[in-house]
């Protein structure tokens, strides 16, 4: 047994002891996260039915699950048998949504067990074990070890010193392979010169994204079949959203409303839709907007509620053709969708804790204006590897000025074309490695 895998071993028991002995509640919520393992058929090893899978995935919470989950789907489709780990509770929902489409003997799902010892080794049939970024749990690397392909997906450098100083000499050399987040990413892989193979810059996302957005469900259809006139009734170069707004960049919007006159709004479509949907975010917005627009009494804010029925959202649409204003949207769950509708975006967050995200726009051809904090954003460096169109504001003072020569039509088939051919590829190694 190498030192590594014994030091593992040794970080892995220490971790259960501590969490036993101090009772936290973060324990005794866990435990009972993980206590259904015991009672979830879906959670039952394959083994136990004589059956082995074809690939295993870890992930820690929504974020990464979205990142795999087109490459989960594809192994699926293909009639492969699929093993899940995963650690949050707060990706359960979705995990049980995808797991209760198929059949017992096609998918499992395990709660990564953290307060209690469990063989994630006896528990795993697969000789491939893929990993979504860095829940780095003994138990997690202890299983990768005892694989014939160990993978970590959507690999990024971008991080602490303690990551720079422990993770990039000791853990990345753990793993047989390796797939950047970046190219950025993939040139410094290189330079680590570490014993794993560096794979193509690849993002399964961009795959789910566009399907949303070129083939979406029947609802979102229904509900952008009632916006339509909006569309039809604006230029597509002179509609601009503003997504994912916090009340933090109120400014911005103060700023960019207080001086326009009553023909910029019936030559152009301002569509908001805030990152909050409470009642008290709402009310701060109308308010806000109507402070900005209070040189302009013609002019109103419509708003489409949350929980509104199309008959409503058609009123609203009715009401704004015969005398536009703003749209102010918190209708949820349609807006990877939307963006194709519309030339330019603003992205919320760059001001805040961090951007959110910019690949929905990407992939729906949008051109963007951010806030400065961009740091912790892979996605806004992958649309800068690819010199997509992008502004970054300052200050929240600063104007935002929509300018129409800035509007660039880049094609992006060729990169998802790229993403689509990497699923069968990859699908095509694992297959050699259980063969």
């Amino acid at each position: 047994m190498s030192f590594v895998l014994k030091l593992l071993i040794v970080f892995q028991n220490i971790l259960i002891f501590f969490l036993k002995i101090i009772q936290l509640t973060f324990f005794k919520k866990r435990n009972v996260f993980e206590s259904k393992n015991i009672v979830d058929p879906y959670s039952e090893s394959f083994s136990k039915s004589q059956l082995k899978a074809c690939v295993c995935f870890h992930f820690s919470s929504e974020g990464e699950f979205e990142q795999i989950r087109p490459l989960i789907d594809y192994f699926l489709d293909q009639g492969e048998r699929v093993e899940l780990i995963y650690t949050s509770p707060s990706v359960e929902a979705s995990v049980s949504a995808l797991i209760r489409q198929y059949d017992l003997s096609q998918i499992r799902a395990l709660r990564l067990p953290l307060t209690y010892s469990f063989s994630l080794i006896d528990w795993v049939t697969s000789k491939s074990f893929f990993m979504v970024r860095y829940d780095f749990f003994p138990s997690l690397l202890i299983l990768g070890l005892s694989m014939k392909s160990f993978t970590l997906y959507s690999c990024t450098l971008k991080s602490s010193s303690f990551f720079s100083n422990f993770m990039k000499h000791k853990v990345l050399n753990l793993f047989t392979d390796i797939y950047p987040a970046t190219e950025n990413d993939a040139y410094e892989l290189k330079e680590l010169d570490i014993s794993a193979q560096v794979h193509e810059v690849v993002d399964f996302r961009t795959l789910q994204i566009f399907k949303r957005q070129n083939t979406p469900e029947k609802k979102k259809r229904d509900f952008f079949e009632v916006l339509n006139p909006l569309f039809t009734s604006f230029s597509i170069n002179n509609r601009f959203l503003f997504s994912q707004c916090w009340d933090y960049e109120k400014e911005l919007f103060i700023k960019y409303f207080s001086d326009k006159e009553a023909e910029f709004f019936n030559n152009h479509l301002i569509y908001i839709a805030p990152h909050l949907l409470s009642e008290e975010n709402r009310d701060n917005f109308i308010s806000l907007l109507n402070d900005s627009l209070s040189h302009l009494p013609d002019i109103s804010v419509y708003v489409i509620e949350k929980d509104a029925e199309l008959s409503q959202v058609e009123n609203t649409v009715r009401e704004f053709i015969n005398s536009p204003g703003i749209i102010l949207s918190f209708y949820p769950g349609v807006l990877c969708e939307l963006y194709p509708y519309f030339s330019y975006a603003y992205i919320g967050g760059g001001f805040g804790k961090g951007l959110h995200s910019v690949l929905e726009p990407f992939i729906g051809n949008v051109s963007l204006y951010i806030g400065p904090n961009v740091d912790r954003s892979t996605e806004y460096l992958t649309l800068k590897e690819h010199k997509w169109p992008m502004k970054i504001i300052n200050s929240t003072d600063e104007l935002i000025d929509f300018n129409i020569n800035y509007k660039v039509d880049l094609d992006i088939s060729s990169f998802i074309e790229h993403n689509r051919t990497m699923l069968n590829k990859i699908y095509q190694k694992v297959k050699i490695e259980n063969a």
